[in-house]
């Protein structure tokens, strides 16, 4: 019902002959992106509102020691994000963090386990590719990309990775395992879905 009391709003007011003046209500990705919009049509009879002292909305950074603590949004997710472009016109994006970054970058810890880091090392080595090979496969392999989930594929290269560490069982099996679960994490977030789906 809001957006129909806007849109008449707006409506009736280029229709009227008189150029309509909007109140955007939040200084938040939504009211920004709105404005920037507005601009991009050439419409500037325009004013944001924004209660708080400050810009962003649930972008809200916080200094903390050596870094930040985000209160709400991190990040925008996926650089043909039309955020992504907004953010990127407006000079604020800081970096570009790789979509496996999460696991490349990560500190794996394992107490007094007799974790080897070479087996870390090993599973970086092996899933590093992997996001970029089912990229491919939605995108070129019209078939396939039908037929197969992300965890029926994932599952085939995990075995064959499995098999060329001889870690097809056992505690190594375990660690492989529980790294595994990094990469569900990934996939289910990225593509907005149960990987088995």
């Amino acid at each position: 019902m809001k957006k129909v009391i806007f849109f008449l709003f707006v409506f009736l007011g280029l229709t009227s002959g008189k150029k309509p003046k909007v109140a955007i209500i939040g200084a938040g990705m939504a009211g920004l992106s709105t404005g920037n919009r507005f601009l991009e049509q050439k419409f500037e009879n325009f004013e944001i509102f924004e209660a708080l002292d400050r810009y962003g909305g649930r972008v809200f950074p916080v200094a903390y020691k050596d870094g930040f603590l985000q209160h709400g949004a991190q990040f925008i997710n996926g650089d043909k994000n039309p955020l992504f472009d907004l953010a990127d016109e407006l000079g604020v994006v800081s970096d570009v963090y790789p979509d496996f970054g999460h696991l490349s970058d990560a500190v794996v810890r394992f107490g007094r386990c007799p974790v080897k880091e070479a087996d870390i090392e090993a599973f970086r080595d092996f899933s590093e590719p992997l996001d970029m090979k089912y990229h491919d496969v939605a995108f070129s392999d019209e078939k396939k990309s039908y037929d197969e989930t992300v965890k029926s594929m994932y599952d085939k290269d995990y075995a064959e990775f499995l098999r060329n560490q001889s870690a097809e069982s056992g505690f190594r099996r375990n660690i492989f395992d529980s790294l595994s679960l990094t990469l569900r994490s990934y996939f289910e977030f990225e593509y907005a879905a149960r990987w088995e789906e």
